[in-house]
């Protein structure tokens, strides 16, 4: 057994609770199809101090979606630890394939964006995202590899949309963001 499965396997064996469950499945439900996170973004829209934040969450959330998804998900087929690991159950329905983690990637790609733009909300979106990332786990839809690699992929996406954002429309400027 690697070190992969034996984390998702402790986590089974040690952590679970009734209480613990309802926690965990309302985190992971709360990120389904990024839609916590779409909603933020479009919440930031109207308001020009929040504007930049706004297209960059949106923006970053996008262009992770293309490469977990659409490219990295369907290169590496990586079954889901249930079908792998039959004698554990998930909590969640997740179909499709394990690595990278879509939740994992679309949630640090928003919270990411948020903290580059404003450190305060950004602080308690990271919170979420890391909740959402560890929901995925205790639910045994994903490996911890899944997880920090769909982290790290949105983390990269959104300081890459913010880099471009930055050149096109400075901090300061009418969609700037705030602090």
């Amino acid at each position: 057994m690697g070190l992969d499965t034996g984390i998702l396997i402790w986590i089974q064996d040690n952590m679970r609770s009734a209480a613990g469950d309802a926690v965990m499945e309302f985190f992971s439900h709360s990120a389904d199809l990024s839609l916590i996170w779409v909603l933020i973004g479009v919440v930031l829209l109207p308001d020009k101090r929040t504007r930049r934040m706004g297209l960059v969450v949106l923006a970053s959330m996008a262009l992770c979606y293309v490469l977990n998804d659409l490219v990295l998900k369907e290169i590496f087929e990586r079954p889901r630890p249930f079908v792998a690991i039959e004698e554990y159950f998930p909590l969640v329905d997740a179909p499709g394939y394990s690595f990278p983690s879509g939740h994992a990637s679309s949630s640090f790609a928003a919270a990411t964006a948020i903290l580059l733009h404003n450190r305060k909300a950004g602080a308690l979106a990271m919170i979420y995202a890391l909740m959402v990332a560890f929901s995925r786990l205790y639910n045994f839809v994903h490996y911890p590899s899944d997880v920090i690699a769909g982290a790290l992929l949105g983390i990269a996406c959104a300081v890459s949309v913010f880099l471009i954002a930055e050149k096109m429309y400075p901090a300061g400027g009418s969609a700037s963001g705030g602090q």
